[in-house]
């Protein structure tokens, strides 16, 4: 496959005291063969990445909407500048501010996995100063990264992140469901982590309540083209078999909580009773049942 590593020249004065893990001066470009195993395929709605050890699902993982994008919910991308190459869908440019107080104050190198657009990034740096690195399936959104990160490779993850190169924080927001073996993502990254560093991640909520009500009386289960239905996510979790997944991956939680809640007003009135009795007998239980994501940050065991 080809990889494509992008600079952006603007931040190099800012973040002269990094190091380029790739060491390429600004705005090169390396690049394999193309034509190897793992190419993009541009056959029907959900091109795969078939030469990634993880097994990519799809190229377009938590790019559609979600409560989670947070305010005023998410700026679309011009077409020409985000058009994906399978042309079946449109990205959207997600700031996930939600996520942003869990990765840490002293975070300096972060890697984002399944970037898009780079809208998270732009977030984290509002906040302060820092080197981004994203990675990212789909070329168009990874060229749209670039202008934003201070590198973006287009590639799978693991596979692609250059050798050699750690950081003390690398985030999945809303990328594991999408990966047909998750606990790998997560084994890589601890590999990848400088001492001291953490995961962040974001995690759709299998428990979440406007899914388990039409589910429970009325034996729906409607996949959709985003949320936790999605389409295109091979893997779903609950809060408990998420934190599971951490452990039996090498890692040790030091933040887990339940994110992006439903309102009552926005049920219908009788799943909205049952679930303010939950509420009432099972706080926990309840807070649980009206997450639609959770947020976990975790360090290496070793």
């Amino acid at each position: 496959m080809t990889i494509v590593v992008a600079r952006n020249n603007d931040r190099d004065s800012e973040l002269a005291g990094h190091a380029d893990p790739m060491g390429l001066s600004s705005g090169s470009v390396c690049t394999e063969a193309p034509g190897e195993a793992g190419a993009h395929s541009t056959d029907g709605d959900t091109p795969e990445h078939a030469g990634s050890s993880l097994g990519w699902g799809t190229v377009t993982p938590s790019r559609m909407g979600t409560v989670a994008e947070n305010g005023t919910g998410p700026a679309r991308v011009e077409p020409s500048d985000a058009r994906p190459s399978s042309g079946s869908y449109a990205y959207r440019d997600v700031p996930r501010r939600d996520m942003v107080q869990f990765v840490p104050l002293t975070t300096s190198n972060m890697l984002d996995v399944g970037c898009g657009l780079g809208g998270f990034g732009l977030s984290v740096k509002q906040r302060r100063q820092l080197r981004i690195t994203g990675i990212e399936l789909d070329p168009h959104a990874a060229s749209v990264a670039a202008t934003r990160y201070e590198q973006v490779i287009a590639g799978s993850f693991p596979d692609d992140v250059p050798h050699g190169s750690h950081y003390d924080c690398i985030v999945f927001n809303d990328i594991l469901e999408h990966l047909t073996d998750p606990w790998a993502a997560l084994r890589a990254a601890c590999g990848l982590l400088e001492p001291g560093g953490v995961v962040v991640a974001s995690i759709p909520n299998m428990r979440y309540w406007p899914i388990l009500w039409p589910l429970l009386t009325r034996g729906e289960w409607r996949y959709a083209s985003d949320g936790v239905l999605d389409r295109t996510h091979l893997r779903f979790f609950t809060f408990g078999s998420a934190k599971e997944m951490f452990a039996d991956s090498g890692l040790e939680i030091v933040r887990a909580t339940p994110i992006n809640f439903v309102e009552f007003e926005d049920l219908e009135s009788r799943s909205a009773m049952v679930l303010r009795a939950i509420c009432g007998l099972r706080a926990k239980v309840g807070q649980e049942l009206r997450a639609q994501q959770f947020a976990i940050v975790a360090t290496s065991q070793h």
